[in-house]
């Protein structure tokens, strides 16, 4: 599967999907909060961006990016997120928790980087 998502271009069209998603959030319900409990935003939450931080690193680069661009754009896009919710819409807020489990996805992948790239790059 990481073969054909290599030779894809998708890592562009997932972020901007992951980015619609945050736009047209939907305000929670009451008759989900049973879900409270097992903090099941931040499993998306850690989800949504450990599954972004893969795209781009499989993503297959003519001129790749200085190592630290990824993450640090990625945490940038994490932040600008969360700022939104709290600044853009009266339903959601923006939560540091979120933001922390983002950036530790984030760095989470990234910091198995080489293994992705050595792992599912050209035989």
């Amino acid at each position: 599967m990481f073969e054909i998502l290599r030779h894809r271009k998708v890592a562009p069209w997932a972020t901007f999907f992951v980015f619609l998603l945050h736009m047209v959030q939907v305000p929670q319900e009451d008759s989900l909060s049973w879900l409270d409990g097992w903090h099941v935003d931040k499993w998306v939450h850690a989800g949504m961006f450990s599954g972004m931080t893969l795209l781009w690193i499989i993503y297959p680069w003519k001129n790749p990016p200085m190592k630290w661009v990824i993450p640090v754009v990625l945490i940038g896009y994490a932040i600008l997120l969360e700022w939104m919710q709290g600044a853009m819409t009266t339903y959601r807020s923006g939560d540091v928790w979120d933001l922390t489990v983002d950036v530790l996805a984030i760095l989470v992948v990234y910091r198995f980087r080489e293994l992705i790239l050595n792992g599912f790059g050209p035989r």
